[in-house]
């Protein structure tokens, strides 16, 4: 339970802290203060959840275009060029001459042989393919939705912190008010009882 209530505060602290981070740079660099259609943007184009969230739909997309080009034809082709510089020599009896005892060298082979093939493949009926593709999008689907969550979290997450900075402003400007208010009393006091 503690380390829910810690994972819970880091969440509302964190963007909070980032975002008053991030007005103060642009304050101290002398730039316009940052409101929070600005910040919005800002954040959800820098945010290595978001990042990795859109990255992570990429990958499932690729996942599935994989997946469906193992489902188109498939076109293999094999070449091969043979040159035989030397060629096999084999010792035959003569017997088509009638001379059974005579022993003739003959030559096999050629010297040049050529070899092509071509083969081509095409899945026609696969369940395995089938439900491995409805798997792929529906992660596709998951991961969109993971992204598009996390980019809602992020943006609810600024717009808290931003309106916590700017209660936080206005509490200082009205204690800064009180404290001249107060202040004034006092001096009125002081000027009245002398």
């Amino acid at each position: 339970m503690n380390k829910m209530k810690i994972f819970l505060k880091s969440h509302v602290l964190f963007p909070s802290f980032s975002l008053f981070l991030l007005c103060s740079y642009y304050q101290v660099n002398g730039q316009m203060p940052l409101n929070l259609k600005a910040a919005m943007p800002y954040a959800v184009d820098n945010n290595s959840s978001v990042i990795q969230g859109k990255l992570d739909e990429a990958k499932g997309l690729i996942n599935v275009e994989q997946l469906l080009s193992s489902g188109y034809p498939q076109i293999n082709g094999n070449a091969q060029f043979v040159y035989n510089p030397l060629l096999q020599v084999i010792f035959f009896p003569d017997f088509l001459n009638g001379k059974p005892d005579d022993i003739r060298p003959v030559t096999i082979g050629t010297h040049w042989g050529t070899n092509a093939s071509i083969e081509v493949t095409q899945l026609v009926f696969s369940p395995e393919f089938r439900v491995g593709l409805n798997a792929a999008k529906k992660a596709t689907e998951l991961y969109r939705s993971r992204a598009e969550a996390t980019k809602e979290e992020l943006v609810l997450q600024v717009s808290k912190g931003y309106y916590a900075i700017q209660a936080v402003k206005s509490q200082k400007a009205n204690i800064q008010d009180c404290k001249m208010l107060s202040n004034l009393n006092l001096q009125n006091l002081s000027w009245k009882t002398s």
